[in-house]
């Protein structure tokens, strides 16, 4: 392995480290009461949002 496939793996790493602890630090911040994830949600629940919509704003389409 070359000098800079190793320096790009190594940066890579740092760039993946540093986005990893600052998710960490807000969500700790945020001090959210419940923990909850996407996969979790009830679309049963009358909260006015479907699955296609939740899936638009997942991909960053709002």
């Amino acid at each position: 392995m070359s000098f800079e496939e190793r320096l790009q793996l190594l940066l890579s790493h740092e760039l993946v480290t540093r986005e990893q602890r600052k998710i960490h630090r807000l969500e700790k911040q945020a001090r959210f009461r419940l923990a909850g994830q996407v996969e979790q949600m009830d679309y049963r629940a009358s909260r006015g949002f479907t699955k296609a919509q939740i899936r638009q704003l997942l991909e960053g389409h709002w």
